[in-house]
C-alpha cells in the first residue's frame, strides 16, 4: 500500500482528472502505475486523432489539447530555470505555434519482417515495448509520407531482402520527399525494379544505405539536391537526405524570424543558426538577399524533439511510462492486493514531491477518493 505521499507515475493521466490506476512496479521513492479508467476527465482532454495512439511511441500527448501542451511545457521550463539555474526571465515571449498535424518532415521509422504475421511492419517503436508498431498511416508525418506507411510496408514485404531492412530515414523537402532504406544486403535485380516502381507510383525518391552515412546513394542518380526555403528571410538551403533539419518547418521559420527581430538585424547582418547535438553535416545554403544563414551540425541525429518554451505543441513528448512487461500483482488501492485505486490528479511542484527526479517533468498529486493518504502522479511524464 502506498502511504505518506509516495509518488506514482501514470502515463495518460492529466491534471485535474479523477482516475483509477493499478500499480505496475514498486521503487523506493516512487512507483509506476497503469491508467485503468478516467472517472472525471480534464477539460483539456481531447480525443486522439490517431488510431494507433497509445500503442505507437511516436506521440505521447495527443489526448491533451495543443494549447494545454504549450502551457505545460512553458510551466516546466519556468520551474527548471527557477529550481536548477536559479534565474527568472525578465519577460516571457509567447510560445511559437505551428501546424498540429502533418508537420513532421524528418523521422526515422523502424522496419521489421514479422514471420508470424507474414509481412513487414513499418512504424515507430511501441510505447511500452521494444517492438515496431504496425502502423497504417501517421498523422504527424508530413505529406506524402504520412499516407504511405501501409503501401511502403506492402512493397517491402515483396522484396527478397525484406528481413535485411531494419530502418528507413524520412526527409521531406519543399520539392521532394526522400526515403533512405538501410539495407544489410544488396537488393536483387527484381527488388530494384520493385523499388523503382514504388518511387514512381508515389512520387518519392529512394536511397540505399548499405553501410555508414557516407554510403548513402540514390537509387537512380543523379538527383537534384533536396532543399527548403525560409521565405520571409529569402534563404534557401540544400541538404542531403540524412542531414539534420528541424522537424517542424513552420516553427523553425518563425523561430528564425523571432531571433532576427530580437537581435535587431538589418539586411546586411549575418545570422548563424547553430545546432547542438549528435548531428552529422550542415545543409548547403544559397546566397540570400537578406539575412545570411549557416547551419552547422557535425553528425547525423537520432530523431529527437526540440525542447523549450517556444516550440510547437506536437513536439512536446512526455517521458514514457515503465513498460507494461514489468507489472506487479499488487494494486495501489489495497494493502498488497490487486485492486485499483481511484483519485484526483493535481499539479505538484518538484519541491513538494519526494520522488526521484527523472528530469524536469511537472508533478501532480493523486489523492485517494476516500482514503486518508495521498499519492503523486506525473501527468505528462516523460522524455
Amino acid at each position: 500500500m502506498v502511504r505518506g505521499g509516495k509518488t506514482v507515475f501514470v502515463a495518460g493521466a492529466l491534471p485535474g482528472e479523477r482516475i483509477r490506476l493499478r500499480r505496475t512496479r514498486r521503487h523506493r521513492q516512487h512507483d509506476d502505475g497503469e491508467l485503468l479508467e478516467v472517472l472525471e476527465p480534464s477539460g483539456a482532454r481531447v480525443a486522439p486523432r490517431c488510431a494507433h495512439f497509445g500503442v505507437c511511441g511516436g506521440c505521447a500527448l495527443q489526448h491533451l489539447a495543443p494549447a494545454a501542451q504549450r502551457e505545460a511545457k512553458q510551466t516546466e521550463l519556468a520551474e527548471t530555470l527557477a529550481r536548477v539555474a536559479r534565474v527568472q526571465p525578465a519577460r516571457w515571449l509567447a510560445p511559437l505555434a505551428g501546424p498540429v498535424w502533418a508537420y513532421r518532415r524528418r523521422a526515422r521509422l523502424g522496419v521489421k519482417f514479422v514471420r508470424k504475421k507474414g509481412c513487414v511492419v513499418v512504424g515507430f517503436r511501441e510505447r511500452a515495448a521494444p517492438y515496431v508498431a504496425q502502423l497504417t498511416r501517421c498523422e504527424v508525418l508530413a505529406a506524402p509520407v504520412g499516407e504511405l506507411i501501409a503501401p511502403l510496408a506492402a512493397m517491402l514485404t515483396e522484396l527478397s531482402i525484406r528481413e535485411r531492412v531494419p530502418q528507413i530515414e524520412v526527409a521531406v523537402a519543399d520539392q521532394a520527399s526522400a526515403l533512405v532504406l538501410r539495407v544489410l544486403s544488396a537488393p536483387s535485380e527484381a527488388d530494384t525494379v520493385r523499388l523503382r516502381q514504388f518511387g514512381a507510383a508515389y512520387g518519392v525518391r529512394l536511397y540505399l544505405q548499405p553501410a555508414g552515412l557516407d554510403s548513402v546513394v540514390p537509387l537512380d542518380p543523379p538527383l537534384e539536391p533536396l532543399r527548403y526555403t525560409l521565405a520571409r528571410s529569402a534563404v534557401e538551403l540544400e541538404f542531403a537526405p540524412v542531414e539534420f533539419i528541424q522537424v517542424n518547418g513552420a516553427v523553425n521559420e518563425a523561430l528564425v524570424e523571432r531571433a532576427a527581430e530580437l537581435l535587431q538585424l538589418d539586411s546586411t547582418s549575418p545570422l548563424l543558426d547553430l545546432y547542438c547535438g549528435p548531428h552529422r553535416a550542415c545543409p548547403r545554403q544559397r546566397p540570400s538577399q537578406r539575412h545570411r544563414q549557416r547551419r552547422i551540425s557535425p553528425r547525423q541525429p537520432r530523431d529527437t524533439t526540440r525542447r523549450g518554451a517556444c516550440v510547437d505543441a506536437p513536439q512536446l513528448h512526455p517521458r514514457a511510462a515503465r513498460p507494461a512487461a514489468h507489472r506487479g500483482a499488487g494494486g495501489v488501492g489495497g494493502a498488497g492486493g490487486a485492486g485499483a485505486a481511484a483519485g484526483r490528479v493535481y499539479f505538484l511542484s518538484p519541491g513538494q514531491s519526494r520522488a526521484r527526479s527523472f528530469g524536469t517533468g511537472a508533478r501532480a498529486r493523486l489523492r485517494a477518493a476516500g482514503g486518508g493518504y495521498s499519492r503523486h502522479v506525473s501527468a505528462h511524464h516523460a522524455r
